[in-house]
């Protein structure tokens, strides 16, 4: 098999990814409804996944400016209010949201209307290790939901990576070592120097997950066992 192939049987709410057509010769629970399928080589050939619906969800990422074409947060929270299975990141400019911005999302946090945080060095003049992103960083912490951070080397003029570097990610991880961190597009294209930046620390290691787009993995979120 050429392709790997993904089958959801809606009866039994069951997804399964067939990865090779080789006769399956074990598996391994990894954790509830999940469980990989295993060649006599002991090599993945499909997943299963049971009471899939539990674990199909999205989080639309809304600009950290009011009244933006793409949507700010009071615009995404409308859109999915009525689609369970749509979630809605928080974000904020905290040189110009500031305080009044951080107890309102407290309040959406508490109401579980947003299930995580996104803030934008190098498109808002200012490091991940700013002190007044602290109460940011403490609100993500107390509320165990993961904080996203951007960063791109070549996002507009090249100057603006010095605000995302991901050498600043790993210090507020050694801050905040019970903070989720999420780190965005991988600081692409210096993807290898990034990685060189990580892991410092059991509790970076432990903390800092990458991703794409709106892609998360193993955050688990107001009863969704995993985000896809």
């Amino acid at each position: 098999m050429n392709e790997i192939r993904m089958m959801y049987f809606e009866q039994d709410d069951i997804v399964h990814i067939a990865i090779s057509d080789e006769p399956e010769a074990g598996s391994v629970e990894l954790e509830p409804n999940i469980t990989v399928e295993l060649n006599a080589a002991g090599e993945l050939i499909g997943i299963e996944i049971l009471a899939a619906s539990h674990f199909i969800y999205a989080i639309l990422i809304p600009d950290n400016v009011p009244n933006a074409r793409i949507g700010d947060v009071p615009t995404c929270l409308s859109l999915v209010e009525d689609t369970p299975e749509l979630f809605v990141m928080g974000t904020i400019d905290i040189q110009t949201q500031g305080q009044a911005w951080i107890k309102e999302l407290e309040r959406l946090i508490a109401q579980r209307k947003i299930v995580g945080m996104k803030i934008f060095p190098g498109h808002d003049p200012i490091y991940p290790t700013d002190l007044w992103l602290a109460p940011v960083y403490a609100l993500c912490q107390a509320t165990h939901i993961p904080m996203v951070i951007h960063t791109v080397w070549n996002s507009g003029p090249p100057e603006v990576a010095k605000y995302n570097d991901t050498k600043y990610i790993v210090q507020i991880a050694e801050r905040y070592p019970d903070m989720k961190i999420v780190i965005a597009h991988y600081f692409w294209p210096e993807v290898d120097y990034m990685i060189k930046q990580l892991p410092v620390t059991p509790a970076v290691r432990e903390g800092i997950f990458w991703h794409n787009a709106v892609a998360l993995f193993n955050l688990p979120v107001y009863g969704a066992t995993h985000f896809p």
